[in-house]
């Protein structure tokens, strides 16, 4: 029997207050319901998850950064995954969206056909390194969404589409959705432009006052779109103008250090041929109570 994916009932929520003390952010974080993870060793399958609980009681707004085990923890969740099944015809486009949070803010991967443990595995395997946690710093959370964009649909696309989110060592895999290829003997042309559509941006992200942070950014389409920022001020931004911002190769927007004034929205455009996609991430920097004791 094939299994779809269902729309998960559980959410996130962050609520945010401010205090615009310099450095002095009022932060609540709430998770409403318990996030559901998987670590290396467990069993994964489709559509099963192990439970992480943090604690939602705690009403008392926070000036600063805490870091008990709670805020520390490695966690992620999937929001929101491709419902399915999807249909579509030779030669079409498609978009299917994924969107995660996590601590610390999740890569998220598109993984095909029967065995997404093994690949999900394997991905962990080589990339342990770069997805381990500092056990002195606290890497902050964030809101990650990716879109998986098909220009032209081939009869090869039919298939098992899952989506997986990875934080640290811990990651959670979507139930699958099953894309059906219709027309398979058909004449859809794959020849043409293709809009500009940004496939990876992160729309919240919480990071420490003085770390070094990596805004992604990611875009596709043809011709390939030119790639630009405007900071929370809604000024374009040059590397050369603000040494502490540099415009990365592949569209991110890094920060070094980051500091309390970067708090608010900053926006990410794709251009090509009077065609734009654009996208909004909001900021908040949060102090790090260590290095105020």
């Amino acid at each position: 029997m094939k299994q779809f994916l269902t729309k998960p009932s559980n959410f996130f929520l962050i609520v945010v207050t401010a205090n615009m003390v310099w450095a002095s952010p009022l932060s609540l974080i709430t998770l409403l319901n318990r996030n559901r993870e998987f670590g290396p060793g467990d069993s994964l399958r489709e559509g099963r998850s192990f439970e992480n609980t943090v604690p939602a009681g705690d009403t008392t707004p926070k000036t600063s950064v805490h870091h008990s085990r709670d805020y520390r923890k490695e966690w992620t969740k999937i929001n929101q995954s491709p419902e399915g099944p999807i249909t579509a015809t030779v030669g079409s486009r498609i978009e299917s969206l994924c969107e995660a949070n996590g601590s610390p803010p999740p890569k998220i991967l598109w993984l095909r056909e029967n065995d997404p443990a093994t690949q999900l595995t394997e991905f962990l395997g080589k990339n342990m390194a770069e997805l381990g946690m500092s056990p002195n710093s606290w890497e902050g959370l964030g809101q990650v969404v990716s879109k998986l964009v098909i220009e032209c649909v081939t009869p090869l696309d039919q298939g098992l589409i899952y989506c997986a989110s990875v934080s640290g060592k811990k990651m959670q895999l979507s139930n699958p959705t099953l894309l059906l290829v219709n027309g398979a003997t058909g004449n859809g042309s794959c020849n043409g432009e293709n809009k500009p559509t940004i496939t990876l941006h992160t729309p919240t992200r919480f990071a420490l006052i003085g770390s070094s942070v990596v805004l992604p950014c990611r875009a596709s389409g043809k011709p390939k779109p030119f790639m630009h920022w405007l900071d929370n001020k809604q000024a374009v931004i040059q590397s050369s103008s603000n040494p502490r911002y540099k415009l990365l190769s592949n569209g991110d927007l890094g920060i070094n250090p980051l500091e309390w004034s970067d708090m608010g929205s900053f926006t990410c455009e794709a251009e090509a041929d009077y065609k734009k996609d654009s996208v909004s991430t909001f900021l908040y920097p949060m102090l790090d109570e260590k290095k105020t004791l």
